[in-house]
């Protein structure tokens, strides 16, 4: 699979469990509603500092969408 779409899909999986409608969550981030279809379908690369806004709206780490584990001590 591509990692863009297992990305993408970790993001949409996040956004509908936090009870977020994908419009609303776009404009929280700063970001186009088409943007983020697209980013969530895995069709455009998520920009870092888009994926910090998004992870941290979620309540999550880059690195539990970038798969990297966590340094000891970090939260």
């Amino acid at each position: 699979m591509n990692a863009d779409f297992n990305l993408g899909h970790k993001i949409y999986v996040d956004r509908n469990q936090a009870g977020f409608q994908r419009n609303e969550f776009a404009k929280m981030c700063k970001l186009t509603p088409d943007s983020m279809k697209r980013i969530e379908l895995g069709t455009r690369k998520v920009r870092p500092y888009e994926l910090y806004e998004i992870a941290k709206r979620l309540g999550q780490s880059m690195e539990h969408y970038l798969g990297k584990p966590r340094l000891a001590g970090k939260n």
